[in-house]
């Protein structure tokens, strides 16, 4: 898998892959179930932990009120 193999989806600088991914996590991880799916894959799930907090998603979330 290219997440655990660190290729993508790394944390260190964001990439485009994460930029595709990042927006159907957002949406995937509203879903009751979503947190006992992720767990099942850590890479993935400390990967989402580290960037839906990043400023620029954030900023973007069409859930928040402004």
């Amino acid at each position: 898998m290219i997440a655990a193999e660190g290729l993508q989806l790394n944390g260190n600088d964001i990439s485009l892959a994460d930029i595709h991914l990042s927006p159907m996590i957002a949406y995937f991880a509203k879903v009751p179930k979503a947190a006992d799916l992720l767990s099942k894959h850590p890479t993935l799930s400390a990967w989402w932990a580290q960037l839906c907090n990043r400023p620029s998603l954030t900023a973007t979330d069409p859930f928040v009120m402004r």
